[in-house]
């Protein structure tokens, strides 16, 4: 017995119009399902009652995605109290075309990085950038280099 693939990564957004405009208006994923959860599939899954959750699946043009989901009911923390160095997942990598134009958008829309662009070696050369989406969830946005951009 072995692991096949990974579906998708989970993200629970506070308010689903605002993560929305930021991962598909900003970052460009496509909405490929639009719905609201089952109160009485989720409930065994989950141990909540009456859940009211909207989900959202957003696709890249590879065919990944990530799912947003909203807890209308119950609602939880609306903002990450996690910080970068505890356990658990730390962040969300999204693949972008021109890493500088993505950092550029995001910024005039009040998503700062928390530092520079840099170049990482990683196993195939790139430059990341980190920053807070909506809810303060962490994202890192990667933009792989071809041989030639690396050695520049």
């Amino acid at each position: 017995m072995r692991c096949m693939s990974i579906m998708h990564a989970v993200i629970t957004v506070s308010d689903m119009e605002d993560a929305l405009a930021f991962y598909r208006d900003l970052l460009g994923l496509e909405v490929a399902i639009d719905h609201v959860h089952d109160p009485a599939l989720l409930e065994p899954l989950l141990g909540i009652t009456d859940a009211d959750v909207r989900a959202v699946i957003l696709e890249c043009p590879d065919g990944s995605d990530v799912e947003l989901v909203e807890f209308r009911h119950p609602r939880g923390n609306p903002k990450v109290t996690k910080r970068f160095e505890d356990a658990g997942v730390s962040f969300v990598t999204i693949v972008v075309d021109d890493i500088d134009a993505v950092v550029a958008r995001l910024g005039d829309r009040g998503f700062a990085m928390t530092g520079p662009v840099v170049r990482h070696p990683f196993p195939s050369p790139v430059r990341v950038a980190y920053c807070l989406g909506p809810d303060g969830t962490a994202i890192t946005l990667a933009e792989f280099l071809s041989e030639s951009e690396h050695a520049a």
